[in-house]
């Protein structure tokens, strides 16, 4: 399963996580895209369920974009991938976490124009689908034994 889907649009990089780390070879696709751009040029909307990069993964993007400060959105409730933004944030001052409720803020702080808003919540919505999680029914549900 994918735990991880990124697309670039324009100079923004569309990155939907679901609630599991990546793994070492998805980190490496990821520094891999990463190490054919210019990070400076470039801002970065991410939407996840709870997944983020393990410490060894974080050292590894910091490796990658050299000290350059990237304009970053984090759109996430969960409370561990905030503190990790915050951990992240030493790095880059220009990174900054959003819950679910406040996508347009993410979108405004990317600098997107009110019009292009609609076109990326699509965007995430198919990069979510290519991640989503589906459990198992549940076995005896509603049944009274």
């Amino acid at each position: 399963m994918k735990n991880i889907a990124f697309k670039l649009i324009g100079n923004v990089v569309v990155s939907v996580h679901n609630d599991r780390p990546m793994t070492d070879t998805e980190c490496q696709a990821c520094l891999a895209f990463l190490k054919t751009v210019d990070p400076g040029n470039l801002r970065m909307l991410v939407v996840t369920s709870g997944g983020a990069p393990t410490a060894a993964q974080r050292k590894s993007l910091n490796d990658v974009i050299q000290g350059k400060e990237m304009i970053s959105a984090i759109v996430t409730d969960a409370v561990v991938v905030r503190g990790v933004v915050t951990a992240m944030g030493w790095f880059n001052r220009k990174i900054k976490a959003f819950n679910f409720q406040e996508f347009d803020s993410a979108f405004r702080y990317l600098g997107l124009a009110e019009g292009q808003f609609s076109s990326f919540r699509g965007e995430v919505q198919r990069l979510q689908d290519e991640v989503r999680v589906i459990a198992p029914p549940a076995v005896g549900r509603g049944q009274v034994g």
